[in-house]
């Protein structure tokens, strides 16, 4: 995953997170260079995976700050943080889907199958850490502030009716 070179976005990497033992095999399958051969399931998951529009919060940023990273006074707020990071993920995820899609249909075409490299299962793993540990808590801020804008809609709504 893309980030600052530093180290601000620590949060957003899992590299520090070493916690599975699939990260593990992994990086051991990573270093030795082992090829992976993907399962019918999981061709068709790349496959009948579509381009999803971006939420409206993550267009707000990326409009308010392109290059999705934390600005100076920013770095010290962890949700600020993560949120940059889950929306620069999903951007970066939505340009690499068409061409893993090509890839993919090409393999399947040419060889009859498809395999990925270690650093395939490692990126995988690491993304599978980010998101178990992050995405609970990601979905209750997101449920929070949903709550609390529509309490804000629903007090002027009442404050125009008197």
């Amino acid at each position: 995953m893309a980030g600052g070179g530093d180290g601000s976005l620590r949060l957003c990497t899992a590299k520090s997170a070493r916690e599975t033992k699939e990260e593990e095999d992994a990086d051991n399958m990573a270093a030795a260079g082992v090829k992976y051969q993907l399962s019918a399931k999981e061709i068709k998951w790349i496959l009948t995976q579509k381009p999803k529009p971006p939420p409206a919060w993550y267009q707000a940023l990326k409009r308010s700050n392109p290059e999705l990273t934390p600005r100076p006074g920013e770095v010290d707020d962890k949700d600020k943080v993560t949120l940059y990071c889950v929306a620069r993920v999903f951007y970066e995820r939505e340009e690499r889907l068409p061409k893993m899609q090509e890839r993919v249909r090409s393999d399947l075409e040419r060889k009859g199958y498809v395999e990925v490299d270690g650093d395939y299962l490692k990126r995988k793993a690491e993304v599978q850490v980010v998101i178990d540990k992050e995405w609970p808590k990601m979905v209750a801020r997101f449920k929070d502030f949903a709550l609390s804008e529509g309490e804000t809609e629903t007090n002027s709504e009442e404050e125009d009716d008197k």
